[in-house]
C-alpha cells in the first residue's frame, strides 16, 4: 500500500495507457496515469514505512515503467 503526500498534474501526452500505469521515471518524480492526465508523485509513504521523496523511494524499490498500481 502507498500514500501519496505530494503530486503535481501532469499532461496526457500518452493516450492508451491504463489508470494506474507507471508511464515515467525520472531521478525527481514518478508520472503515473490517471483517468484524465497524470499524477507526478513528489513525496510517498509505503505502509509501515516512512515519508520519503521519490528519488529516495526509487532508490531502494523496483519500480519501472509499464508497471500498474491499483486500488486493492
Amino acid at each position: 500500500m502507498l500514500k501519496i503526500w505530494s503530486v503535481e498534474n501532469g499532461l496526457d501526452h500518452q493516450p492508451g495507457k491504463l489508470p494506474g500505469e507507471v508511464i515515467g521515471l525520472n531521478q525527481d518524480l514518478i508520472e503515473i496515469k490517471c483517468g484524465k492526465g497524470t499524477l507526478l508523485i513528489n513525496e510517498l509513504q509505503i505502509e509501515n514505512g516512512r515519508r520519503m521523496m521519490a528519488k529516495d523511494f526509487l532508490c531502494g524499490h523496483r519500480l519501472q515503467a509499464g508497471d500498474v498500481l491499483t486500488n486493492n
